[in-house]
């Protein structure tokens, strides 16, 4: 195997019979960006500041050899928000972006996951929700407001979904905002992967 960094590295590479390497980031917030008024606040809500503040984390990132970024993972961020698909994720995006996960139906776009259908809370998020109180039911009601009752703060989590808990579909509302379009476009000038 070998690291590769352009697509001529990984032409060759393959070529030589090899496995191409291509370094990446993963996190949920990329530059320590948690949520989009932190970044908002930075460069006074101007959005060539923001690009200039992008640009330079994405040029040391490059410098270190990263050439794949996934700008939103896990929880919402300062780019934009994330994919639902696990209902103890909402947990961290509270933890992690201050607040929960903020619903709209989604079926009209192909989503068929729904949060009231998950298999339950599993490993440490599970743990630490025992400590608080009864063990959540691997098997949830469909009552939205008795879901996540004995997890802290989960209580605000069942009026945030509202009525869409009857719903077909849960998609998050949040798309990607203007800096995360910033982002992405910084991303394609440095030719990395998204």
């Amino acid at each position: 195997m070998q690291i590769a960094y352009s697509p001529e590295d990984a032409r060759r590479i393959v070529g030589e019979n090899k496995l191409a390497i291509v370094l990446g980031v993963e996190v949920d917030s990329f530059g320590n960006w948690r949520r989009l008024a932190d970044l908002e606040h930075l460069v006074q809500g101007d959005l060539e500041q923001g690009r200039q503040l992008i640009g330079a984390e994405l040029d040391w990132l490059y410098s270190q050899g990263i050439r794949q970024i996934t700008p939103i993972h896990l929880t919402d961020n300062a780019f934009g928000g994330t994919a639902i698909y696990m209902r103890f994720l909402d947990v961290l995006n509270y933890v992690v972006a201050g607040r929960h996960y903020d619903v709209e139906d989604g079926w009209e776009t192909g989503i068929r996951y729904r949060l009231d259908h998950d298999g339950g809370v599993v490993g440490g998020v599970e743990r630490a929700a025992a400590g608080t109180g009864p063990r959540m039911s691997p098997k949830p009601a469909m009552n939205r407001r008795s879901l996540f009752q004995h997890v802290p703060g989960m209580g605000e989590l069942a009026e945030n979904y509202g009525d869409i808990a009857a719903g077909r579909s849960h998609a998050n509302r949040l798309g990607l905002n203007p800096f995360g379009l910033i982002m992405l476009e910084e991303m394609m000038i440095r030719g990395m992967v998204i």
